[in-house]
């Protein structure tokens, strides 16, 4: 006879049991930090209910039990169980009438809030885990893009529900490292538009490389270089755009530019961090992926100035997958290169082995690399279009030396060309918008949209999928007829304009600029 189903009131001691298995204890789990991270973040979502499914197959688990723990003198068990969360509360008779109801109540079932599956594993317990996120719109005005997240189907007992989130798991230090879960993440979303197979964390590790770094076996698995995380992203089906600095940091203002202008294609970014491990004088390299970013929606309008302005800059927050603390883990964008993140928190100093405190705690943490997954037709990177941006508005300060009403501003992303032709609808109208429409365009495209206060005045496309040495232009369109005109007229007057451009191909970009403000 199949067990029965186990219904709790949402609390901490509850979750506590609820996660428990034969090896790992409510004392031993309430001490882990990804426990205290879920049941802070399970009360922010409004859990009031657990309902614990004793007998769950899960395929991760299972490949990686074939892959490893089969092989253990340990007879580990093959199934899991899983643990579903509801914001509302009700007991076992009306969870199971409502099991039998069809069609399903929808207003019951729009309660549900995701599920954590506990492998039946020594401490490691946490396996795949996907939960609702936060609002993607805030009271204070602030938006949040969760540009990772996907649509699960998930079946509980005979009933269907639907989830908008992105898989989670811990590294279970046998299988998989931070890497490798960073990785196993952001597979999950590019699987779902054919980009990439979705392999498991055994799977991942296995194709990063036959051996470590220094010769040593892969299992159990001490961590991934950059050069074998890459490795495992291209065989899973991607290439890999990565930006690193080992001897410094990289910039907050580029990393915003970065996340800003990859997210349209929906796929995670992985980055690397520098951390302090508390007790520790030594920062540790740590590996999360970025699903989503909070913004603010309204741009400041400011006077002109000189230097160029990415619209990239309202982002204040990225929301990553933290192994070693759970989903949508906040990371806030300080200064020019510190970020605070739950490490930061967590770090509470340096203690000498008396337990005397020599250096306080607080410190940030730091950016050190970002890997960014893309199907391998796109060949243009952000850099690519940036260093053609970066002339364009060197040569409007030229042309408009502080003679507009507010800031030029410049919005930088990476696109499907389908998503661009619809929002022409809403910036052109009759023929032009036709030409616009009909017009054969490559798949993926690079979008500079020029603003001046929080109005578009000119939009340039370029063909994602061209060769970095002649790509200056695809197509632009230009909303400000006054602007339009200024730029031509000045581009034939003022020769030295070219050379604020220093990308190889600045002649034809200027031909192709003159020919596209022309009436």
């Amino acid at each position: 006879m199949a067990a029965a189903f186990e219904l709790r009131v949402f609390d901490s001691y509850n979750l506590a049991e609820s996660l428990r298995n034969v090896y790992t204890n409510p004392v031993e789990i309430t001490s882990k930090k990804q426990f205290a991270y879920l049941f802070g973040y399970l009360t922010d979502i409004g859990t009031k209910t657990i309902i614990i499914e004793p007998d769950y197959v899960s395929k991760d688990y299972l490949l990686d039990y074939t892959n490893y723990y089969a092989m253990c003198f340990e007879v580990y068990p093959k199934t899991c169980k899983r643990v579903h969360f509801f914001d509302s509360e009700f007991n076992e008779e009306e969870f199971k009438k409502q099991l039998s109801f069809l069609p399903k109540d929808e207003e019951f079932w729009k309660h549900y809030k995701g599920f954590i599956v506990v492998k039946p594993i020594p401490h490691k317990i946490i396996g795949t885990t996907v939960l609702e996120t936060y609002p993607d719109k805030e009271s204070n005005g602030l938006v949040r893009n969760y540009f990772g997240r996907r649509n699960y189907n998930i079946h509980l007992f005979g009933t269907d529900i639907s989830v908008q989130s992105l898989a989670f798991q811990e590294q279970d230090a046998v299988l998989s490292a931070c890497a490798t879960s960073a990785i196993w993440s952001m597979l999950h979303k590019a699987s779902c538009n054919n980009y990439a197979i979705l392999k498991t964390p055994s799977e991942i590790t296995k194709e990063a490389d036959i051996i470590g770094v220094q010769g040593e076996r892969m299992f159990p698995n001490k961590g991934l270089s950059l050069l074998q995380i890459s490795k495992a992203i291209y065989q899973s089906g991607l290439v890999s755009e990565i930006r690193s600095r080992r001897n410094s940091f990289l910039s907050n203002s580029y990393l915003k530019r970065m996340v800003h202008a990859y997210a349209p294609i929906g796929i995670p970014i992985i980055i690397g961090l520098e951390v302090f491990h508390t007790g520790s004088r030594t920062p540790g390299l740590h590996a999360v992926t970025i699903a989503g970013y909070r913004y603010n929606r309204v741009h400041p309008i400011s006077n002109p100035k000189e230097e160029i302005t990415w619209r990239s800059e309202t982002i204040e927050r990225l929301f990553a997958h933290d192994d070693q603390f759970g989903p949508f883990a906040k990371i806030t964008l300080r200064d020019l290169i510190d970020l605070e993140t739950d490490w930061t928190k967590k770090d509470q100093g340096v203690f000498d082995k008396s337990g005397m405190k020599i250096e306080p705690g607080g410190r940030m943490t730091k950016l050190t690399d970002i890997v960014v997954p893309v199907y391998h037709k796109i060949r243009i990177s952000l850099d690519d279009v940036e260093s053609i941006v970066c002339g364009i508005d060197k040569i409007l300060w030229k042309i408009f030396p502080g003679n507009l009403p507010h800031d030029i501003s410049w919005d930088v992303r990476l696109d499907y060309s389908d998503v661009v032709k619809r929002e022409m609808k809403l910036l052109l109208s009759g023929q032009k918008l036709i030409d616009v429409l009909i017009k054969p365009f490559p798949k993926y495209v690079w979008v500079a949209d020029s603003y001046i206060g929080n109005d578009i005045s000119f939009r340039i496309i370029f063909d994602a999928t061209d060769l970095a040495k002649s790509m200056f232009g695809f197509d632009a369109f230009f909303f400000n007829e006054n602007i339009r005109r200024d730029i031509h007229d000045k581009l034939s007057k003022i020769p030295q304009l070219s050379k604020l451009i220093t990308h190889p191909f600045k002649a034809q970009f200027l031909d192709f600029l003159k020919e596209q403000t022309a009436d």
